[in-house]
């Protein structure tokens, strides 16, 4: 292994950043249209962990429903975005790297923009009372549907698994 001469490939890059965003506890959630995700929380359900991938070559908004009456008090929002062509090299070894970004409170009921071929992680933090109730959905505002997608259903129960 030589430090020196040694860059990320962009796959480790996100690898690195789900396992530092890593909670133990799968949250129900669905997912309409393009977007792939996953959400997870932490033990004591203070942490709310969304990991949202946009494998679009556009930017994609989303309508996000927390399920917690009084939203999240705050996070950061990791974002590793990419054109298919880009790497990271000896000359860049950070071209490919997480940018973080502070978030302030986040309303149970939100929009947010996807960046194209992006991977997005956001880290919440749940006020104590709503801890136990997690992420709802995740889905493409266009019309209630995503690409070709069925329509949500119209009962959203969560469930841990």
């Amino acid at each position: 292994h030589d430090s020196v001469s040694w860059f990320p490939a962009p796959n480790y890059v996100v690898m690195k950043l789900y396992r530092e965003h890593y909670q133990p506890d799968r949250v129900a959630l669905q997912t309409v249209g393009a977007l792939n995700a996953v959400a997870t929380v932490s033990a004591d359900r203070k942490t709310l962990v969304l990991k949202v991938v946009n494998p679009m070559d556009r930017e994609v908004k989303a309508a996000l429903d927390l399920g917690v009456a009084s939203g999240a008090r705050g996070g950061t929002a990791y974002v590793v975005q990419a054109g298919l062509s880009d790497r990271n090299s000896l000359a860049e070894p950070d071209h490919i790297k997480p940018v973080a970004s502070p978030l302030g409170a986040v309303p149970q009921k939100t929009d947010r923009l996807f960046p194209p071929y992006s991977v997005t992680v956001l880290e919440l933090d749940i006020p104590d009372e709503d801890g136990w109730k997690m992420v709802r959905y995740i889905q493409n505002p266009r019309k209630g549907r995503g690409c070709g997608e069925k329509p949500p259903p119209k009962q959203k129960t969560l469930t841990r698994y």
